[in-house]
């Protein structure tokens, strides 16, 4: 496990190669030097929109946001991302997509229940997901939202979700600040 401190290293570390790329290519934009010969690119791919950090207001970065493919009978589906705090705590608190999506997003947590039986006599020893209300994001710390933990459910999805696409998740926080992030489809 990394400590929070290297995680503060590797952030803060992309988003000065971030900033001083934005500002080469800001420089490069408004330069008056007509000499200059456009260039061009052998790679034919735009960098996957799930790559770059999307941040809010209050300083609550996204990154990796990704979805799992669903079979064709599937009415849910599951989405995944990093979370990283800013300068204070925080809390995601829903997220919602488009209706062309899904009808609805929960937040939910995958956990073990215990080994004991339950009243019905039902082992409890397996793995059982529920709903939860909001999932912290403390200052300056990354919160994972993985297959087996916490993620959000696409709930009444409206068409299967197909590897390659990428859709916009709006994700609301208790300090009443909202962040789109584009979220792409992958397999497995």
């Amino acid at each position: 496990m990394t400590s929070p401190t290297s995680h503060t290293r590797r952030l803060t570390g992309f988003v000065t190669a971030a900033l001083l790329v934005g500002v080469a290519a800001l420089g490069a934009a408004c330069s008056s030097d007509s000499t200059t010969t456009p260039t061009s690119s052998t790679s034919t791919e735009a960098p996957s929109p799930t790559s770059v950090p999307n941040t809010n207001a209050e300083g609550v970065t996204a990154l990796g946001a990704w979805a799992r493919t669903s079979p064709m009978s599937a009415t849910t589906g599951a989405a995944y991302m990093e979370l990283v705090g800013g300068p204070t705590d925080d809390e995601l608190v829903g997220a919602s997509v488009a209706s062309t999506i899904a009808a609805s997003v929960e937040l939910h947590e995958t956990s073990m229940a215990g080994g004991d039986m339950d009243d019905m006599g039902d082992s409890m020893g397996m793995m059982t997901m529920r709903q939860v209300p909001s999932i912290a994001v403390p200052a300056e710390q990354t919160v994972a939202l993985t297959p087996g933990g916490l993620h959000l459910m696409l709930i009444e999805l409206a068409k299967p979700l197909e590897a390659g696409e990428v859709f916009d998740l709006t994700l609301s926080f208790a300090s009443g600040e909202q962040l789109v992030v584009p979220t792409e489809v992958r397999a497995g």
